[in-house]
């Protein structure tokens, strides 16, 4: 029964990494190519370069505005400082991406051992409207959300003190302007 259950473990997580990895290549061939339409990917990614050259605040052309005047994301600090510590490397930012998305894995496989209970964070993990997101726009802090959702996510699920849930919250704030509308409606 055992052998079962760990085999079933195994195949679960062989599925997300594998969905994972198709996003990861559909990224990747779009980024390489130069693909990407000049939403909210060049905002994102023009903010992130002049952060990491030590603008805060910096001028997005393509939209006329300030980053942080338009889009609140603090969390692109953190993106800057990853791309400063990678040479400016545009794969970079594929890679602080993907981070996200492999820190959740790990935690779903590593926090329970419940085939169902990881089976249920498993199609939480690729039915996130964040996933999906990170096909429409890449490198953009909808994707990077996927960690404190499933922190958010976990928490509650898990019956864990309000505490901790209003700490996973807190995190959440600081990937999209959007998120405090949406925790204040979850909260209600």
């Amino acid at each position: 029964m055992a052998t079962k259950n760990k085999s079933s473990l195994y195949l679960l997580l062989f599925v997300l990494i594998s969905f994972c990895l198709i996003q990861l290549s559909y990224v990747s061939k779009g980024l390489i190519n130069d693909c990407f339409h000049a939403t909210d990917f060049s905002i994102y990614q023009q903010a992130i370069y002049d952060i990491s050259f030590e603008n805060l605040n910096p001028f997005i052309t393509i939209r006329n505005v300030k980053v942080f005047n338009d889009h609140f994301d603090p969390i692109i600090i953190l993106a800057s400082v990853f791309l400063k510590v990678f040479n400016d490397h545009p794969v970079s930012l594929v890679i602080f991406e993907f981070l996200w998305l492999f820190i959740t894995i790990f935690l779903i496989f590593r926090l329970d051992n419940d085939f169902k209970t990881n089976l249920k964070l498993a199609s939480f993990l690729i039915f996130t409207k964040a996933i999906w997101t990170g096909f429409q726009f890449p490198i953009h802090p909808s994707t990077w959300s996927i960690f404190p959702i499933f922190l958010i996510f976990k928490n509650i699920y898990g019956k864990k003190s309000p505490f901790t849930i209003f700490t996973s919250i807190l995190f959440l704030l600081l990937f999209r302007e959007v998120f405090p509308f949406a925790t204040l409606f979850l909260g209600l």
